[in-house]
């Protein structure tokens, strides 16, 4: 997610609360160039596109962490540790799983689109197929 797409969905605050910093430069270290190349090859990141200073640099952990915490203050469920999905599509799509809150139970969320996963998505796939 760039500055500009946190802005539009109101999530930029979230992300800078993360003591996140801009780069305003960007140094192509790499064992493509030499240092003295990557140097001179120093690009500057503030003015690339207006009203905005830089990329976001954030730490992926609270990054992480500070998405969920929105996402949760604006009425989200979060479900940490599913191993097993299942994934009924159709009018009244859901999801269950094996993330259960007590003995005997079995979660449903209902959805009106299943969330994209990346280590879900080969399962959810497989099982809408």
């Amino acid at each position: 997610m760039g500055v500009l797409e946190a802005r539009v969905v109101r999530l930029e605050a979230a992300l800078r609360g993360t003591h996140a910093v801009h780069a305003l430069y960007s140094v192509p270290h790499d064992e493509l160039f030499t240092p003295a190349a990557a140097e001179k090859a120093k690009a500057d990141t503030s003015i690339m596109l207006p009203s905005v200073s830089g990329p976001i640099c954030a730490s992926h952990p609270r990054a992480c962490q500070a998405l969920a915490d929105e996402a949760m203050r604006l009425g989200a469920d979060l479900v940490r540790g599913v191993i097993d999905l299942a994934v009924q599509a159709g009018t009244r799509p859901s999801i269950a799983s094996d993330a259960l809150p007590s003995p005997g139970t079995e979660p449903v969320i209902g959805t009106r689109l299943p969330m994209k996963n990346p280590d879900a998505t080969a399962v959810r796939n497989r099982q809408l197929a």
